[in-house]
């Protein structure tokens, strides 16, 4: 009678050993599904204006650098997870972010400025938003490092409008 309970235990002990490995492989399944939406970067600028976005990917890594060719100041909002890592152009105290707000930073880019911005996901497209009421011209590339491919594509963002950009991502590898 021992050895039928401790082989039920052992039973009933691999069983919940398997649903647990089961239920690990689903959850790191649904939180990749989840973490492909793409992500929103909102420009606010007041003059016509080219911003150049470069998507670098690498597994889950993504670095986005930013840059735009204005005289004036620009702002840009990103997620609140996007980590500054170098500023190009311009001193380092010249780009600066206001206070998060609504899961957003918000980062003043002075003229001639370029930022690079670090984070992390499955996305391969942005989601761009165009709150003034003067036209983005949006210059983008998309490089994907496990494939070593990449896509370049400009596009007329009209005022006060969003565009999931590109409409053709780089399939994943």
């Amino acid at each position: 009678m021992t050895s039928l309970s401790l082989h039920g235990k052992t039973l009933a002990l691999s069983l919940l050993l398997l649903f647990a490995i089961a239920m690990t492989v689903r959850w790191a399944t649904f939180s990749r599904e989840n973490a492909t939406m793409p992500p929103l970067i909102v420009v606010e600028h007041e003059v016509p204006l080219t911003v150049t976005l470069r998507l670098s990917m690498r597994d889950a890594s993504r670095v986005v650098d930013v840059a735009h060719d204005g005289a004036q100041t620009i702002f840009l909002s990103v997620p609140e997870d996007w980590k500054r890592t170098e500023v190009r152009g311009v001193p380092l105290t010249a780009v600066t972010a206001s206070e998060t707000a609504m899961g957003f930073t918000r980062w003043a880019l002075p003229a001639k400025a370029q930022i690079s911005l670090r984070t992390t996901g499955y996305w391969r497209q942005v989601t761009m938003r165009n709150p003034s009421r003067i036209p983005l011209q949006l210059s983008l590339t998309t490089v994907d490092l496990d494939t070593n491919r990449a896509i370049h594509d400009v596009f007329l963002i009209a005022s006060a409008s969003s565009s999931t950009l590109p409409p053709r991502p780089l399939p994943p590898p």
